[in-house]
């Protein structure tokens, strides 16, 4: 066997989080012990974002579901990054200092505007730009996505 299974998220800063998205991962049933781990954080406040074409058990937690259509991932995460670059809620310090090419990624997330976002992925407008907003603006967001993202075809233009 080659290589070490991890998660993206410790199991302190899940529980310390003030905002959650869970992207593409059924971590109630794939992933117990982390998933304890997370209600500890949703039980401490935080908010769960949970991204699955399907109404996961771990959705059935979450203070936000978004059922996307399948496949439609890299739609949705380019019209979330749209709408936190053009609402200004990006750290621009942050990617100044330690980003290239942000302009040209900018521009090309620019075609994904929110309607755009909902007709590709079957996620409402409002939706998307309520978890856009709510991811941006937390003072300690966090992302996990398990293995999904990271482990599937495509998923490097997420995941960067």
């Amino acid at each position: 066997m080659f290589g070490a299974g991890g998660g993206t998220s410790s199991y302190r800063e899940i529980e310390e989080t003030d905002v959650i998205l869970l992207w593409g991962s059924n971590a109630r049933e794939t992933h117990p012990i982390f998933f304890h781990h997370l209600l500890k954080g949703v039980r401490n406040g935080a908010r769960l974002h949970v991204v699955d074409p399907r109404r996961t058990s771990s959705a059935q937690w979450a203070d936000r579901w978004l059922g996307l259509d399948v496949g439609s991932d890299i739609a949705l995460s380019n019209a979330m990054a749209r709408e936190i670059i053009n609402a200004g809620l990006h750290n621009a310090s942050f990617v100044a200092r330690a980003t290239e090419g942000f302009d040209e990624y900018a521009a090309s997330v620019e075609p994904f505007t929110l309607d755009e976002g909902e007709r590709l992925t079957g996620v409402p407008a409002e939706v998307i730009r309520e978890t856009a907003h709510a991811y941006a603006r937390a003072a300690d967001p966090e992302a996990s996505t398990t293995t999904s993202p990271s482990g599937g075809s495509g998923w490097s233009r997420v995941v960067r």
